[in-house]
């Protein structure tokens, strides 16, 4: 009678048909999404011709252009130059400041909330100053990428070492768990999603930073691209350029996203 009961009472399970359609549509939505945004785009440009939108026809003939004459990839082999040797510095600095944040509640009560106002500061503000410093050197191009990227890095990076669970380190250590296999065991699967989640933000972060530099430079880089396209008047070739830069984001935030879902999954079992 019990077993009848709850037979009746339990919810009627999705059927698989219905459930494959609906992860379906959940996995195709960002497409979707972007061939609306598509075709508003080209309904607008063309029936009401704002100067400042033009037609998708002329930004595709603008991507060939720069991709066919191989502008582009120079520029981005410069860009992308910094963007490393930017990324690199900006890990290394969020990695010990967030390391110094997490292991001292002293130093989180007096930074944390100084870092976290820092932010509100427009980061291109500074890149002028660091011209008047560096020059046009990698230099400035590093500062540039460090001043967007490490105060969101640092700070995300801090709450995923405090994540870690203190009864397990705890727990470990009464086994005799080494330094190496508390690492790898414990500390390592806690706080790699989190800390992946930082990375993506920065090198979102970091990019725009890179860019802003060359576009005020305006000598080198993907942004000396930009200059020269706005320079001329050509609006077709200025989106074109920027869809480009859209698109490498796109890629690295996928590839980050991939990995954090990863490390997720591994943290769970």
């Amino acid at each position: 009678m019990t077993e009848l009961v709850n037979r009746s009472t339990a919810p009627p399970a999705a059927a698989p048909g219905r459930a494959g359609r609906w992860a379906a549509v959940r996995h195709a939505a960002p497409l979707l999404t972007f061939l609306v945004v598509l075709g508003g785009w080209q309904a607008v440009a063309v029936i009401a011709s704002p100067r400042w939108l033009p037609d998708l026809r002329l930004i595709g003939e603008g991507l060939v252009g720069q991709l066919a004459s191989g502008e582009f990839f120079a520029a981005a082999a410069a860009t992308g130059r910094s963007l490393a040797l930017g990324l690199g510095v900006t890990i290394v600095l969020a990695g010990a400041m967030a390391a110094v944040l997490a292991l001292s509640d002293v130093v989180d009560e007096a930074l944390s909330t100084v870092l976290g106002s820092l932010m509100a500061v427009p980061s291109v503000a500074l890149v002028p100053i660091f011209i008047f410093i560096w020059g046009l050197s990698d230099v400035t191009m590093i500062a540039s990428v460090v001043s967007f990227a490490v105060l969101p890095l640092t700070l995300q990076w801090a709450t995923a070492l405090r994540e870690v669970p203190a009864h397990l380190v705890e727990m470990s250590r009464s086994f005799e768990a080494s330094g190496v296999q508390l690492a790898r065991t414990i500390h390592a699967p806690s706080v790699a999603p989190l800390l992946l989640t930082g990375l993506r933000i920065a090198v979102v972060q970091a990019i725009k930073g890179v860019v802003s530099a060359e576009v005020i430079i305006a000598t080198l880089g993907v942004g000396r691209l930009l200059t020269i396209q706005s320079s001329t008047f050509n609006i077709a070739g200025v989106w074109a350029v920027i869809i480009l830069i859209i698109a490498l984001s796109i890629a690295s935030y996928v590839v980050l996203t991939w990995l954090e879902s990863r490390a997720s999954r591994h943290a769970d079992d």
